[in-house]
């Protein structure tokens, strides 16, 4: 009965860590209720190399209090694996609505910050890049990746891989 006992409590351990070890795609989900849109058509490189390739990788731009504003899947481009993303806004075209850009990467299983360029500001009708010609955005892989359905909110802490 104690080596059962063990036994038992041993393979819950290791499906708990199991459970903690692989990370799930963020619960990020397109908006809805907001008046105007734009478009980003972006790739996204880490030290020169495309990332957020794989099937299941994932764009989304929040605006500064961490909201969704819009979330996509890589889909295939003209010439690469790319993001075609559509943006929401309330906000009017005298207003300033800074946003930012952060991808899952399905095969690291990790969030990708892009810090280059840091933020955009909102345009009806805009667009950032073209289905030929995308935007290059570039960032970095990041840990301690927070997204609740709730809040729909996204923080990150920068690591170096």
């Amino acid at each position: 009965m104690p080596s059962t006992w063990i036994a038992i409590c041993t393979l819950c351990a290791l499906l708990a860590m199991a459970t903690i070890a692989c990370a799930a795609a963020p619960n990020w989900s397109e908006p809805t209720g907001y008046r105007y849109k734009m478009t980003v058509y972006a790739t996204l490189k880490h030290e020169g190399a495309f990332v957020c390739v794989a099937s299941g990788s994932l764009l989304a731009a929040f605006d500064s209090n961490g909201r969704i504003r819009g979330v996509t899947t890589v889909f295939d481009g003209p010439f690469n694996r790319m993001f075609e993303l559509l943006v929401n806004s309330n906000a009017e075209p005298e207003e300033n609505d800074s946003l930012y850009l952060m991808a899952y990467d399905s095969e690291k299983d990790m969030l990708f910050n892009v810090t280059d360029p840091p933020t955009f500001t909102f345009i009806n009708n805009g667009k950032i890049g073209e289905i030929d010609i995308p935007s290059e955005a570039r960032g970095v892989f990041v840990t301690a990746a927070t997204t609740t359905a709730t809040t729909t909110t996204a923080t990150a802490t920068t690591t170096t891989t």
